[in-house]
């Protein structure tokens, strides 16, 4: 198997490992399945992490706050109620972590490769979460609503466009990986893709 490390950024990168013999055509759409869901991971964190910081979940109140009304339920300035226990609220904050360790660029110094599979079931444990903690939904046009909902935006790379790039050349999606790297399947490149 060839290790490919794939370099958009210091903090966008990742290592996928496929066969020597694989065409290029056939490795590009795992990368960018790959980069695009990094980058979802990134965007569900920061999306979580303002609704937690903005409602002042994470620094929950004891139900005997005179805040909260009976039932232990806050209501946002938006309207939204947020009745999350603190054990919930730690549910989706162990699942935003475990997303993020999965999806870190230390993963290339643990020589860890990413699957796509991977990154699918972080983002299902965090959508997990977020339903655990909002039973009732969140309003439609949230940040966060918008991402798991895979509301479209015009983040990410289009796989149809991605040209992959190694050692100062653009690799043809007709050719295979060995035509360019060599017969050794213990090779380990370093590509970006443009």
């Amino acid at each position: 198997m060839v290790m490919i490390h794939v370099r958009q950024s210091e903090e966008q990168q990742f290592l996928y490992q496929c066969s020597i013999q694989d065409h290029v055509a056939d490795v590009i759409p795992p990368l960018v399945h790959i980069h695009n869901l990094q980058l979802l991971i990134s965007r569900l964190q920061k999306a979580a992490q303002q609704l937690l910081a903005h409602d002042h979940i994470s620094h929950l109140p004891p139900s005997t706050d005179k805040d909260a009304g009976e039932s232990g339920t806050y209501e946002t300035a938006e309207g939204l109620k947020l009745d999350p226990s603190r054990e919930e609220v730690r549910v989706l904050l162990k699942a935003l972590a475990e997303a993020g360790t999965c999806a870190s660029e230390r993963q290339v110094a643990y020589k860890v490769p990413l699957t796509p599979y991977m990154l699918e079931d972080a983002i299902d444990a965090i959508k997990a979460a977020v339903l655990r903690c909002y039973p009732t939904g969140l309003p439609s046009d949230h940040p966060l609503y918008k991402e798991l909902e895979g509301v479209p935006s015009n983040l990410g790379l289009v796989v149809d466009s991605v040209q992959l790039w190694w050692a100062g050349k653009q690799l043809q999606r007709s050719r295979r990986l060995c035509d360019y790297t060599g017969k050794n399947d213990k090779t380990k490149i370093l590509v970006k893709l443009l």
